[in-house]
């Protein structure tokens, strides 16, 4: 069972790094991509600063 485990848990490693290896090369590709989703962290990251805050 432990041989399974660590061979799905290597292709999910795998496949995680080619998907964000996709989804950089979309973000830096397109710079309104780009926009949108640096947008989108910052919105997140003030959000948690300010429940931080309370």
């Amino acid at each position: 069972m432990i041989g399974d485990f660590t061979e799905a848990l290597e292709e999910a490693i795998i496949e995680s790094g080619d998907i964000h290896q996709k989804l950089m090369l979309q973000l830096l590709g397109d710079p309104q991509k780009g926009e949108s989703f640096a947008n989108i962290v910052f919105d997140l990251l003030k959000r948690e600063q300010g429940r931080a805050l309370r």
